[in-house]
This record gives C-alpha cells, structure tokens and sequence, in this order.
C-alpha cells in the first residue's frame, strides 16, 4: 500500500477507533475527543482542563451538532498537516523541527 492510502486508512481507523466508544460511528461525542485528544494528540491541548475541551469541541463542530463528525475530523487532521507544513526551522542548515 502507498504512503498517502497509509495515512487515510489511518485517519480513518482513529475516527472509528473513537467514535465508536459511544455507540455512534459517525460522530465524536465530548468524551471521545476528549480522549482522542489524549491519546492521539498528547501536548497539542490540555484535555484535563474542561474549559479548554469545551472550546476547541465547539470551534470543530461548525453544525453545532454536539458532536464532531467526520468530516469535521478531516478538517481538524488537514489543519494540523499545514500547520505541521508551516512549522519551519527557524534558521538555515538547522535540524527539522517535529509538529
């Protein structure tokens, strides 16, 4: 398999992971991105700090569902790949910074 079908079967395979802790496949309930945060993104946000879940939950559900599906997912994984893209050593010759 390709690099790039690696990474979208393992987007996929999160999203599932996740999401199906509460019994909807489709969505992420608060408790799931809160552990999914945890897991899969330790150091990117504080998920023991409930304000901080609360906020960053309602920036990624745009439907204002409750919830995080999958498509609004994709947005959080794509945002963080140009981020990561954009995130630069800081001069010439230096090492690679990791995102």
């Amino acid at each position: 398999m390709s690099d790039l079908m690696n990474a979208i079967t393992t987007m996929l395979g999160v999203f599932t992971k996740y999401a199906s802790k509460d019994g909807d496949p489709n969505s992420l309930s608060k408790p799931e991105v809160k552990e999914l945060l945890e897991k899969e993104l330790t150091g990117f946000l504080n998920p023991q700090n409930p304000a901080q879940v609360d906020d960053f939950l309602k920036q990624l559900d745009q439907d204002k569902s409750g919830t995080v599906d999958f498509q609004e997912y994709v947005t959080l994984v794509a945002v963080l790949a140009c981020m990561c893209r954009d995130f630069k050593p800081s001069s010439k010759g230096a090492a690679q910074k990791k995102c």
